[in-house]
């Protein structure tokens, strides 16, 4: 029925719509306010480092996508699970060997202290 009728459709999602609409007003407002620790921060130059990625702009870029993911997500803080969730998103385009994110993106893992490691893609993933 929505697709013979694109004005239903619009009344029906409008609810929905202004509910995103205010998430992401809010997220937009506490983004500058979110804390991200300072090891998240050399993780992802190390990652970008790791996969020469050209410049800084990589770096700028992910940390910028962790903060508004967990902005948008109403956390206080920057977690390695946001900077996970947006690496990929934020490097592809940036690596000399574009190859690498090809597969899924990076995953992160916290040992001791945090670091990073490629990891192969799970078989049959595309």
């Amino acid at each position: 029925m929505r697709a013979q009728d694109p004005d239903a459709f619009c009344v029906e999602a409008e609810e929905e719509q202004a509910a995103l609409r205010a998430q992401l007003t809010a997220a937009t407002e506490a983004a500058p306010g979110i804390a991200m620790a300072r090891e998240l921060k050399v993780t992802i130059s190390e990652i970008c480092s790791l996969l020469d990625v050209d410049g800084i702009r990589g770096d700028i870029t992910t940390n910028k996508a962790a903060r508004a993911l967990a902005a948008f997500e109403s956390k206080d803080t920057v977690t390695i699970d946001h900077v996970r969730r947006v690496i990929g998103l934020c490097l592809n385009h940036r690596c000399v060997d574009p190859f690498l994110f090809s597969l899924p993106p990076q995953l992160l893992h916290r040992t001791n202290t945090v670091h990073c490691a490629l990891e192969p893609a799970p078989i049959g993933f595309s």
